[in-house]
């Protein structure tokens, strides 16, 4: 039994389910009247479904040929079947999660391709408005080659109109999300104390093409979508006598720039901003991912504060590194001047080194004194000297210490009786 057929009046996507009323608002369509087309074969279905409000009569189609068991059958091969039935189960997850993102608007599922009997449907696609605003929402699944991706392009252009958005909500999967060994990206918007993680990934040749056409490429993963901004990378250029960008700067000289809010051609990857689903949806002025643009606008502020930081750190290297040797410290040069004063002050107070003489040469009689020096010349001899020192140096041999000659005994015998009559007589 069909579950899924399209209307060729309507170019809408009918489900049926077991309720007995999931049929109940659809227009008759008896086999003859080739109002209903399977998805998978192309050929004509008819609508079964019940007569009165109650009764239980489960609704379905039928392609007017059974087997013998009775069961409605479809031309069409399984693996085809298969696919057909995955890719609207894809596009029927996404309605679903957007009628509760988006409370009071209408989303329905269409078709605007034409469909060649006896070839499967054309992809279908999800379609809202808000606001005077379309949106028409391609959600591929498998494999989507540059033919396919043209036709749909232009089929929808003339089925909406150019004042449509047309937005592919890609899956994360093998065909369509191409890391290509990019890790996450920390980056730090405009005023903000911390860094976020963008996920990044490298474009594919179509997603590209959809860019160029003015289409919007999103990817979804249930409530979230993540919005692309280009990523393109350089190399700072270094101002001759001015910069240095090695040692620790170096890490700092491959940087990057971002475009937005659609990246430009030539970006080395993309870098992924997650939004909410549901704030994809402005208010009442249709569809616009608010949060995500504010935040590449941030991302763009703060790149220019982080290249002049980095230009910074380079220029304060090259300064380092060429700075001329610092001038003597003052403490240092008054050390110098008084060293060489103490040895000025030695050099002068300590006499010469003389041989000494004998000790049985030493004359009985303490030597001649030195004449004092006038007070002039003494202040000549130790003017300049700032810092003498406290205790005089010591001298190269002992000092001459004088002692008393003990007077001569008084005379004896004759002589002495002879002085005695020298002094009465005197």
């Amino acid at each position: 039994m069909t579950l899924h057929a399209r209307d060729t009046v309507t170019g809408q996507l009918v489900t049926l389910t077991p309720d007995p009323a999931s049929a109940d608002h659809l227009a008759p369509g008896p086999l003859s009247s080739e109002r209903y087309r399977c998805m998978s074969c192309g050929h004509p279905v008819g609508l079964s479904r019940r007569s009165g409000s109650h009764s239980a009569y489960a609704p379905r189609f039928s392609h007017g040929q059974s087997t013998e068991a009775g069961a409605d059958t479809c031309p069409a091969r399984a693996g085809i079947q298969k696919e057909v039935e995955a890719g609207l189960q894809v596009v029927i997850d996404l309605r679903d999660h957007l009628a509760t993102a988006w409370p009071g608007v209408q989303t329905l599922i269409e078709c605007p391709e034409p469909q060649t009997p006896g070839e499967a449907s054309p992809p279908a696609v999800i379609v809202a408005a808000s606001g005077g605003q379309v949106l028409v929402i391609e959600c591929p699944h498998g494999p989507l080659d540059d033919p396919v991706l043209q036709r749909r392009i232009q089929a929808v252009r003339a089925h909406y109109g150019s004042g449509a958005a047309h937005v592919w909500f890609f899956a994360e999967d093998e065909h369509h999300f191409r890391q290509g060994g990019l890790k996450d990206k920390a980056v730090r918007p405009a005023g903000a104390t911390t860094s976020v993680r963008h996920m990044r990934v490298r474009p594919t040749q179509q997603q590209l093409q959809i860019i160029e056409a003015g289409g919007s490429v999103y990817w979804v993963n249930g409530a979230t979508v993540c919005i692309p901004y280009g990523g393109h990378e350089f190399t700072h250029e270094p101002r001759p006598n001015r910069e240095d960008w090695g040692g620790d700067v170096a890490w700092r000289r491959n940087d990057w720039r971002i475009s937005h809010p659609r990246p430009l051609p030539g970006a080395q990857w993309w870098g992924l901003v997650p939004i909410g689903l549901s704030t994809l949806r402005r208010g009442r002025a249709g569809f616009h991912p608010a949060e995500a643009h504010e935040m590449m606008e941030r991302l763009e502020r703060s790149q220019g504060a982080r290249w002049a930081t980095a230009r910074r750190v380079a220029r304060e290297r090259y300064e380092a590194l060429h700075r001329p040797p610092p001038a003597p410290v003052a403490e240092a040069t008054e050390a110098t001047e008084a060293t060489e004063a103490t040895e000025a002050t030695e050099a002068t107070e300590q006499p010469p080194l003389t041989e000494v003489p004998p000790a049985s040469t030493l004359p009985s009689a303490p030597p001649a004194e030195p004449a004092p020096v006038p007070g002039d010349a003494a202040e000549e001899k130790t003017e300049g000297i700032q810092r003498p020192l406290a205790v005089p140096p010591r001298p190269a041999y002992a000092p001459y210490v004088a002692t008393a000659v003990p007077p001569l005994p008084p005379p004896r015998g004759p002589l002495s009786r002879l002085l005695k009559w020298a002094q009465r007589k005197d």
